[in-house]
């Protein structure tokens, strides 16, 4: 190898090492696709080097490799840490992103490289990557030979839909197709395989490895970002895909993972909705294809126009059944299409698939009322952007949205259901509650009850009952300068409730905005039930709630926040409880949470009341008459009022007159500034959450204080160690040694408190089991029954004393 000019390496290939990807393919074929005489630096952790140094050391010397280096991260550290390190290293004008999972074809690299030097506006150039001939087959392999006339294309591009979501654009589209011959400009990249700059890596620091699995997407957003040393140009960068490069992915899921990760973020409110241009309509826009949706609301182009027949439904011809049924899930995801993919996958990816429905709340359905707001957004970007028959589609869907509820919704819901998806707890499958709100809980239709069984009920809640009259529930809401719209929704689910005998008393805590006082004024001069007082100063929402309750004339007051939501039945079920339960003091509901998007999550299921959790909360309605003995809420602690609020109720009520109404009865809208997002949105709620549970432990005479719980911000009551000493019996039947665990934690007890340690054997030989007791115990063994000691167990302990 000669050391001139023309000879020095152009290019270093940082290869990640996935573990489920071995290397060796797709080294073999890097020689063939144009890297041979460059840089091999691979990244992977500690465990995978045996496998890449005989790989990379045998590639340098044959020549094949110029150079070969392998770093590995430190323990604890993502590898594209690595990938960082090992790209600040290197002397090449460009890089090559590589992962395992893929095999680049031969001739590849040049042709991605004169892509990438014919234009400037190109941050990198992906091959036009291709799914195994045998995908969804026989287990993944680098190594299958790909017939280009067969072959189906797994990634092209990334887009954004027009609802904010990542998809890969024409996905399954055969390689021989006019359009996969077509040089498009994206905005992200697949990391599988990307040639790039090695200064423009570097200028944007390279990889945000602690975002982990987002990590890719934020770089390629940083790296395409519009440049602000010319203001008056747009210097925004793209990506592309050379259609004379190819690739082999041995990933099959590969999308469901990247664009699952995404949507599922982009549903649960993590990721903000205007982060990817909507650029996958325009793309079906200059294809000449209509842009549409399917009957799951599933935005994409409809290739039913001006395609060959076979690859109008994507997955007319594929290779295997599987790929069938893969292409027919990722075009309509309905469970049944989810279904009938994992059925004919092979046990490996059976499991792997079924681990993502399970972490990806975007593989299952959502509740309906997701599905309600999408298809209005469907229609209206359709009606401004000019796509007809997506506007038509998504009209025809609202009109039907009963009907989709009950066969395609309900039905699929139960079918998952059926086949085990949903047999996990909220913290593994956030998804679980959707299913949890259509199949359970039962809600009402989309425009709420008939009018009759609203009238039926009416007339129920006007006539005495027999023993006992429905009582009458005061809505206490303190209101300051709310979104309109949110104010509105507020207002109507109070009016929408399904209980009549209620009344509302709001008191605007002299907002700032002229919308509030308007709606609230003709919100009042539409019912009577509503009582509205207007402050002259703002006080905050102690005294405005304050000012609120002292309208109510009601033997039962509820409170209520002017952005959230009520359930229609929440003042009937109260009203149930208030007039059953003989001298009920507080009755209080589960409670979830509501997006911008009208979107329920996060529930709370709260137990029965327990005076040392305090898990209150949200919908809270208390005796009016114990209020007015409280004084009400208590300025000062605004953040905290209603939990100091139910401190101070409980303190004087006994377990009799406390009653957990277990429905979900309160919705607690996430919007940016409410507590309800993120305590940080509000930092002053914990300092008022730590007083109110001190000031509670000082009234009750307890020898304790308010200390942070160490997970979700909640606080604990921490109890001053009792000075008398406590005793702890360890029993052992056998010579099987006690853990070393418990001994752990009886050690940490003996430094809060003091503490002996009785260890008893329950047989001759059990005091064996004590043999390892730490010599910092104060520990005693004791005689087996019967006044037999062991003997031998007392020598061997140098702890026991």
């Amino acid at each position: 190898m000669t050391n001139g000019a023309h000879d020095r390496p152009w290019l270093t290939v940082l290869l990640r090492i996935l573990p489920e990807f071995s290397p060796q393919d797709c080294c073999a074929a890097l020689e063939s696709a144009g890297a041979a005489g460059q840089v091999l630096m691979a990244a992977c952790h500690e465990a995978m080097r045996p496998q890449i140094m005989p790989l990379g050391q045998d590639m340098v010397r044959r020549g094949a490799m110029h150079a070969f280096r392998c770093y590995s991260p430190s323990a604890g550290q993502p590898c594209l840490e690595a990938l960082n390190l090992a790209a600040g290293q290197a002397h090449t004008p460009y890089l090559l992103l590589l992962s395992s999972a893929v095999r680049l074809l031969p001739g590849s690299l040049p042709a991605m490289r004169h892509r990438l030097e014919s234009s400037d506006r190109l941050a990198g150039v992906n091959p036009l990557f291709l799914y195994r001939q045998e995908a969804f087959g026989p287990p993944a392999s680098l190594a299958d030979n790909v017939a280009p006339f067969q072959a189906r294309i797994a990634h092209m591009g990334s887009v954004g839909d027009c609802l904010g979501q990542l998809r890969y654009l024409y996905e399954g589209l055969p390689l021989e197709h006019d359009l996969a011959r077509k040089r498009r400009f994206f905005q992200l990249a697949h990391m599988g395989a990307l040639l790039l700059r090695r200064e423009d890596f570097l200028a944007v620091g390279g990889f945000a490895a602690a975002l982990d699995e987002l990590a890719p997407q934020d770089f390629c957003l940083r790296l395409a970002a519009q440049q602000p040393t010319d203001p008056g140009h747009d210097h925004r960068r793209f990506f592309s895909s050379e259609p004379d490069a190819l690739a082999v992915l041995a990933d099959d899921i590969d999308s469901w993972k990247t664009c699952g990760l995404w949507n599922s973020l982009l549903l649960r409110g993590r990721l903000h909705p205007g982060l990817l241009h909507p650029d996958q309509p325009e793309h079906a826009r200059q294809d000449g294809l209509d842009y549409a949706c399917t009957g799951w609301l599933h935005p994409g182009p409809s290739l039913a126009s001006g395609l060959e027949r076979e690859a109008a439904g994507m997955c007319a011809t594929p290779a295997t059944p599987g790929m069938s049924a893969w292409l027919r899930w990722r075009h309509d995801p309905g469970p049944q299409s989810l279904l009938d993919m994992i059925g004919l996958l092979p046990h490996a990816q059976q499991c792997a698939s079924l681990t993502l429905c399970r972490d990806l709340p975007d593989s299952l359905p959502r509740a309906l009322s997701w599905y309600v707001k999408a298809a209005r957004r469907l229609r209206d970007y359709g009606h401004a952007e000019g796509y007809s028959v997506l506007a038509a589609q998504a009209g025809e869907w609202l009109q039907r949205a009963k009907d989709f509820r009950r066969e395609s919704l309900r039905p699929g819901m139960r079918a998952l259901q059926e086949e085990g998806l949903y047999t996990c707890g909220l913290d593994n499958c956030p998804a679980v509650y959707d299913a949890w709100l259509e199949l359970a809980e039962q809600e009402s239709s989309i425009a709420g009850a008939a009018p009759k069984e609203c009238a039926a009920q009416e007339k129920r809640y006007s006539e005495l009952m027999v023993g006992h009259q429905w009582p009458k529930i005061a809505v206490v809401m303190p209101v300051y300068s709310p979104q309109p719209e949110h104010l509105r929704a507020a207002l109507d689910s109070v009016l929408g409730q399904t209980y009549p005998h209620w009344q509302l008393c709001i008191a605007d805590d002299a907002s700032t905005d002229p919308y509030t006082p308007e709606i609230l004024s003709a919100y009042a001069a539409q019912d009577v039930r509503l009582r509205y007082v207007r402050r002259e100063s703002n006080g905050h929402i102690s005294l405005a709630s304050n000012s609120a309750l002292e309208m109510v004339d009601a033997p039962w007051t509820g409170f209520f926040d002017h952005d959230d939501l009520l359930a229609p039945t929440a003042l009937e079920q109260m009203a149930e409880v208030a007039a059953s339960v003989p001298r009920l003091g507080l009755a209080f509901s589960d409670e979830d949470k509501v997006d911008s998007r009208g979107v329920r999550r996060t529930p709370i299921f709260k137990a029965d009341f327990d005076p040392w959790t305090q898990y209150v909360w949200h919908f809270s309605v208390y005796s009016t008459e114990l209020l007015r003995r409280l004084g009400g809420l208590r300025p000062g602690l605004e953040g905290s009022q209603d939990y100091d609020l139910s401190l101070r109720a409980t303190e004087c009520l006994g377990p009799e007159q406390i009653v957990h109404v277990p429905h979900v009865l309160y919705h607690w809208r996430i919007h940016e500034g409410s507590s309800s997002g993120a305590v940080g949105a509000k930092p002053y709620v914990l300092e008022a959450t730590r007083r109110a549970l001190n000031e509670s432990a000082a009234r009750q005479g307890l020898s304790a204080v308010a200390a942070p719980a160490g997970r979700n911000n909640f606080y604990t009551l921490q109890f001053a160690a009792p000075t008398r000493r406590c005793s702890v019996a360890l029993l052992a039947r056998h010579e099987r040694a006690v853990q070393a665990g418990l001994w752990q934690a009886l050690t940490r007890l003996a430094a809060l408190l003091p503490l002996e340690v009785l260890c008893q054997p329950l047989t001759p030989d059990g005091g064996a089991a004590f043999a390892a007791v730490p010599s910092s115990l104060a520990a005693r063994l004791l005689p087996p029954p019967q006044g037999r000691e062991d003997s031998r167990a007392l020598g061997s302990m140098p702890g026991v004393k």
